[in-house]
Order: C-alpha cells, then sequence, then structure tokens
C-alpha cells in the first residue's frame, strides 16, 4: 500500500468514512518483470493523485520469493519474503512521508 493512506496528504481518503482504494493502485496495472529460481517480480507504474491534489508518478515493483525450510529439522514449512520498491518517476523529491508498506493476509 501507499502511504499516507489517511488525511488532508492521504492516498486513500481524509477518514475511516471515506476511505477507498484508488483503482491506480487495486487492481492497479502490474505486469511481470522478472522471474528466477523461486521469485517472481511485478511492476506498476502509474500516476495517483493525493487529496491534496498533488500528482505523482510512481513505479511500484513486488518481488515474492517462496522458499522450503525445515523448522527443527523435521518439520517442513515455507519461508515468504516480501519486497516492495517505490521508484519516483517525477522531477521533484518526494515528501518524507511518501511511502509503501505492506499487509500479507493469510489464511489460519
Amino acid at each position: 500500500m501507499l502511504a499516507p493512506d489517511l488525511g488532508c496528504k492521504g492516498f486513500f481518503g481524509t477518514g475511516v468514512e471515506d476511505w477507498r482504494v484508488p483503482a491506480e493502485l487495486e487492481p492497479g496495472s502490474y505486469r511481470q518483470i522478472e522471474v528466477n529460481s523461486g521469485e517472481i517480480s511485478f511492476q506498476n507504474d502509474l500516476t495517483i493523485e493525493r487529496l491534496d491534489g498533488q500528482f505523482f508518478a510512481l513505479g511500484i515493483v513486488r518481488s515474492i520469493r517462496i522458499d522450503t525450510v525445515s523448522i527443527h529439522r523435521t518439520t517442513p514449512g515455507l519461508k515468504i519474503r516480501i519486497d516492495n520498491r517505490l521508484i519516483n518517476r517525477i522531477d521533484r523529491q518526494l515528501d518524507r512521508d511518501v511511502g509503501l508498506w505492506n499487509i500479507l493476509q493469510a489464511p489460519a
């Protein structure tokens, strides 16, 4: 997700009552850019408007890697690594509060 999410400089709304995910992010337009030994990467190039009217041209690269592991050498398991990278495509420096954060939802 893109931060800040809420407030006068938010990308998702001013508060919980008007929170929404911009179509540029979800579903977005992610394309596969790399695959190699257990890792896959997708990139979304987008222009998005913040609530204060500023536009941002950004690239978001999401990489996912899954490895098998053994817990205490007996129990098989999986290790998942998710990396997010934000690319600034505008001619000004991004505000300090603009960044990425991640929510991983998995069934219990």
